[in-house]
């Protein structure tokens, strides 16, 4: 029996220790060191995803300075939080906007960070490589730091649209007496982006309970002639040694609904996807005889933050890339592949 209530003891310990683990406590303002500048995170946390503002200055010149947003997520396979730079709330020097890489030691206690940074727009921040400079941050305080002026700091609340008004079909027009007027009737549901033009007034001989006809212009443009009549932006361009490459597609930052379709090569392999903190997996088998593969994130919306942004995980055998997107309703998002076996 004694046995039986120790092994249950570890039993417990050890559920306790990884539940914990799993729930890291990201929120709060840390400080630390980036080579010779000083850096202060201020890190909101709601679940996996973070956001809030840094604050860095110069050692030796507290006149070069600047703040900046960033929005965060878990990374559950690399096992450590990623912070990505958004945009500058002030910045006095030649400061650009920087990526981090956090996680914990066992060995340092939960109020202690260890990381890498990055610069945003560097290769290594885009492919996921595995330097830039260390840094170490100490959490001085479980609440984040408030900007001045109560500037909101992140997660705003979400857009709300008003729904359209739809009149059902088959639904009569009302004609005030004597006179009657011209009526506008517009599309049902099912008729999408086609303008209703407007109905002459009736004259003397109009018979007003008879239906009268919708006049609707031709069909809308399909859909791959909208994307390409966006321009198209390049943001990577790999070359990978298997034909077998995996996507993984989350919404970069906060959650917005952001809705993309996705081609390979031309051809639809996911269409009108919102996008989540859940990734939408891709499996792609890349063509035969074609020296350059293009995949193309089409923007169906902007989500309520614009423009639509994307991560794009891509596995390609033993090899990984980090790639961050970013469409509008005037780009396309296009990442290249060149396929050479060892």
């Amino acid at each position: 029996m004694n046995y039986l209530r120790k092994q249950a003891k570890l039993l417990i310990v050890f559920l306790f220790f990884f539940q914990s683990n799993q729930a890291q406590v990201m929120q709060g303002s840390w400080e630390g060191f980036m080579g010779d500048e000083y850096l202060q995170v201020n890190i909101t946390q709601q679940k996996n995803m973070l956001c809030g503002y840094t604050y860095d200055y110069e050692l030796l010149n507290k006149n070069s300075f600047c703040k900046a947003y960033f929005s965060g997520y878990y990374d559950k396979m690399a096992d450590l939080w990623v912070l990505i730079g958004q945009s500058f709330i002030s910045n006095s020097g030649s400061h650009v906007l920087i990526q981090l890489k956090l996680w914990h030691e066992r060995s340092d206690g939960k109020n202690t960070l260890r990381g890498l940074v990055t610069m945003k727009s560097s290769a290594n921040s885009f492919f996921g490589l595995g330097s830039g400079d260390p840094v170490r941050l100490t959490r001085r305080a479980v609440r984040p730091n408030k900007l001045p002026n109560n500037e909101p700091t992140c997660f705003p609340e979400p857009v709300k649209r008003t729904p359209p008004t739809v009149i059902k079909p088959g639904t009569k027009p009302i004609v005030k007496a004597p006179v009657p007027r011209a009526q506008v009737i517009k599309p049902s549901p099912d008729i999408k982006d086609n303008p209703v033009q407007a109905i002459p007034l009736p004259g003397k001989d109009t018979v007003l309970n008879k239906s009268i006809p919708i006049i609707v212009k031709k069909e809308p443009l399909p859909l791959d002639q909208k994307v390409t009549r966006r321009k198209n932006k390049e943001i990577s361009r790999l070359i990978v040694n298997t034909k077998k490459i995996t996507l993984k597609v989350y919404d970069n930052g906060v959650v917005d609904n952001d809705t993309v379709s996705i081609y390979y090569n031309g051809r639809l392999l996911a269409n009108k996807q919102g996008l989540t903190e859940k990734p939408l997996v891709l499996n792609i088998e890349l063509d035969d005889d074609v020296p350059l593969h293009r995949i193309t994130m089409f923007a169906e919306n902007l989500g309520s933050i614009s423009p639509n942004t994307a991560l794009i995980v891509v596995t390609a055998g033993a090899k990984r890339y980090e790639l961050h997107s970013s469409a509008s309703l005037e780009e396309n998002a296009v990442m290249l592949f060149e396929y050479k076996p060892d």
